[in-house]
């Protein structure tokens, strides 16, 4: 009796994983268009194209699509792509596109090997080319027009430096990379470096020794953010600001202060008395104005697989 509940037990678990993602057609699939979203002919030609490159490259594409996610008991189409990559025998190195009509949502599920860098490439994808064309109902376009740009990602492989169609996806590119080294967004890397490099900028200009010094402390700790800010070290540099912050409005306000104090010998005296101490009061003030100018002039790699998601 005892045999015959663990048997069945077993063979109810095995159909709950069964029933979890949409199974593969055979071991040599790629394409599976459960959603009937395609012609004959529009899938023969997606399978040849989908199925002539991963025959040449380790790193293979998959494409999956469904009616909905509800006769899989799933509700999330992140979980659902996740969940099928080791039921279909997916590898570390591969790629699965996955489509749900009725849900409305699509999801470039990257394996583990292409770590969170190549996030941004999924993303312009899906932004792009996915959920324009399955807006307009068009899910052969999305499909061949997605499978396009996924086996140009399969074709260079995890290690390769993202493609870039002009010069913003460029600067995101190198937003993406300062990013991997220094756990902040991409976009917020590109501000620090943007914003640090103009302060550098700002303290070769002709301005007073205390300006000139907090002009490039403050770009250089903003430079040295952008690529070396990660967990607690982000920390450390925003309280190297801060003091850095205090120290030059420190110094400037008692340069200011003083230079009141010096302006000031001159008062009592009357607009119609010309008087020669006026005139030494001044040349006094700008000397030292100019005089401090003039004497100063003698950075992970997470092993959680990424992706994109999109919705329509």
């Amino acid at each position: 009796m005892r045999v015959r509940v663990g048997i069945l037990g077993l063979m109810l678990t095995f159909w709950a994983l069964a029933a979890s993602v949409p199974p593969r057609p055979s071991p040599q699939a790629f394409v599976a268009d459960y959603a009937s979203l395609l012609s004959a002919e529009e899938k023969s030609s997606l399978v040849r194209q989908v199925n002539e490159q991963n025959q040449k490259m380790p790193s293979h594409l998959f494409i999956i699509t469904v009616s909905h996610l509800k006769p899989y008991a799933q509700s999330d189409v992140e979980e659902a792509a996740k969940a099928c990559f080791p039921a279909w025998g997916m590898g570390d190195s591969d790629v699965l596109l996955f489509l749900s009509a009725r849900d409305r949502k699509a999801r470039i599920q990257l394996g583990a090997d292409w770590g969170r860098r190549w996030d941004l490439e999924s993303q312009r994808i899906m932004r792009d080319v996915i959920v324009p064309a399955c807006k307009e109902e068009n899910y052969h376009r999305a499909l061949s027009q997605g499978a396009n740009r996924l086996l140009i990602v399969t074709a260079a492989g995890p290690e390769a430096a993202l493609p870039a169609q002009n010069w913003y996806e460029k600067a995101e590119n190198l937003g993406a990379r300062m990013s991997a080294r220094s756990g902040l967004s991409w976009q917020m890397c590109l501000a620090f470096l943007g914003t640090g490099c103009c302060l550098m900028l700002l303290s070769l200009l002709p301005f007073s020794s205390n300006e000139r010094k907090f002009s490039g402390s403050l770009g250089l700790a903003l430079v040295l953010s952008s690529w070396f800010a990660n967990g607690l070290l982000t920390l450390f540099w925003i309280l190297t600001g801060l003091t850095v912050l205090w120290a030059a409005g420190s110094l400037i306000q008692g340069g200011f202060q003083s230079g009141i104090s010096l302006g000031g010998t001159g008062g009592g005296m009357q607009p119609d008395e010309p008087d020669s101490s006026a005139s030494s009061s001044y040349s006094n003030e700008s000397s030292i104005s100019y005089g401090g100018s003039g004497a100063d002039s003698g950075s992970s790699n997470s092993s959680d697989s990424g992706g994109a998601t999109g919705s329509w």
